[in-house]
């Protein structure tokens, strides 16, 4: 089982990225940032560098663990699954692949898609020494226009997107990653009664499991 803590590395790059910045604006910012969130709001919030770093220390030790427990149920199910390529969409600063690169070490190959520059420049700084994710690539683009030129992965996962979708675009979206995975699609969203995507997503995924099985 993999550990639901921010691996050593990671937060030793994140210390680092931290250093000459206000501890004090960077709290007050990532309050503000999970109220956005919680509020019902996204990532278009985040603009800059201190906002990435803030939302980083608010949010991403949470979504790593949130992530890193679905992978680990994904492993008690299917033991021999050995993935050697993710696609991590709405990667943000990167948490889902560094949650997969610990839980999966067949994984060799990553690609990350994200329109929000803020996060896709956070994340590319803290992967810079990161012999393990060396093989990362980080395409900018909004979800589906990238997800089209994207290619297909035996891991697809989107965390923390969905719900800030329409639920058109949400049925339209897992219409799209479900067409991308070669074998295990993996979405991960907060427990809220404001967000519930199983009647959107079930029904879509199981309209085609089989012919995907």
């Amino acid at each position: 089982m993999t550990s639901p803590d921010l691996p050593a590395e990671l937060k030793a790059a994140l210390d680092a990225k931290l250093k000459g910045f206000s501890r004090n604006d960077a709290a007050e910012r990532s309050a503000s940032i999970s109220k956005n969130y919680r509020d019902g709001g996204g990532s278009g919030a985040i603009r800059t560098e201190t906002d990435a770093l803030a939302y980083a220390l608010a949010r991403m030790p949470a979504t790593y663990a949130a992530v890193t427990a679905s992978l680990n149920a994904l492993g008690e199910i299917r033991p021999d699954f050995a993935p050697t390529t993710l696609l991590d969409i709405g990667a943000g600063p990167g948490t889902a692949s560094w949650a997969a690169a610990e839980a999966f070490p067949s994984l060799q190959q990553f690609t990350l898609l994200d329109t929000n520059d803020a996060l896709r420049k956070l994340a590319l700084e803290l992967i810079s020494d990161s012999f393990r994710l060396r093989a990362v690539k980080y395409e900018r683009g909004e979800a589906r226009s990238a997800l089209v030129k994207a290619e297909a992965a035996d891991l697809v996962v989107a965390s923390y997107v969905i719900g800030e979708l329409s639920e058109a675009e949400q049925s339209a979206l897992a219409s799209l990653m479900w067409e991308k995975t070669r074998d295990t699609l993996l979405i991960v969203e907060p427990g809220t009664p404001a967000v519930d995507m199983r009647g959107v997503i079930g029904s879509h995924i199981n309209d085609r499991m089989e012919a995907k099985t």
